[in-house]
């Protein structure tokens, strides 16, 4: 059940109209590209975070009151659960990790030690996992973006620096316009991109 939810974890959001713990909202998300049209790729994601999300709710044996309500036109939409939520908090203040403010913080320390060179170990995928959440929340192919969410966002580059060989090339690049956004760009050609594109196919 873990990789559920660092899988999520990878998607919150705690910029405004994101991850609200008081009134249930999960993540709120547009399904528009850069050219303003409908993303086949980000409904196909928003359809994995359904997922997750109901798996989570029934292995922690919750009743499943997800609610998805969509905005102009179904160009985005909000996936709302008060259960969730719940389940979502009590995991991560098991490590340690609280609510702080309303938001979630992002932490090095929701992630243990672990032996690189075991990729099959549970908690090297959890870090996978998280990925695979960031890569589907708000991402260009290989570029990962985040807005007004710095804590995140280091987060995101420590998790790929860690995971990363001398073949990797990873660039971290800010704009402090208003919402200020920060992205990581991960060249696709590198070893790491690979592999992460290559466990997207599992999920």
């Amino acid at each position: 059940m873990s990789l559920s939810f660092f899988y999520l974890a990878g998607w919150i959001n705690n910029y405004s109209g994101g991850f609200d713990s008081i009134n249930g909202n999960f993540k709120t998300m547009s399904f528009l590209n850069f050219d303003w049209k409908i993303d086949d790729q980000k409904l196909r994601n928003f359809e994995v975070l359904l997922k997750y999300s109901a798996k989570i709710l029934k292995e922690s044996r919750l009743e499943n009151d997800l609610t998805i309500n969509y905005f102009e036109g179904k160009k985005g939409a909000s996936l709302q659960s008060v259960n969730l939520i719940k389940a979502f908090i009590d995991f991560f203040e098991k490590r340690g990790n609280p609510i702080i403010n309303n938001h979630f913080s992002f932490p090095t320390s929701i992630f243990s030690p672990i032996n690189l060179n075991d990729r099959n170990s549970l908690l090297y995928m959890e870090r996978i996992y998280f990925l695979l959440g960031v890569l589907h929340s708000n991402s260009e192919e290989n570029i990962f973006y985040f807005h007004n969410d710095y804590p995140k966002f280091l987060l995101t580059h420590y998790i790929l620096k860690s995971l990363g060989d001398e073949d990797d090339k990873i660039v971290m690049e800010s704009y402090f316009k208003t919402p200020y956004t920060d992205k990581i760009i991960i060249e696709k050609k590198t070893p790491l991109f690979r592999y992460i594109k290559k466990m997207e196919e599992k999920i």
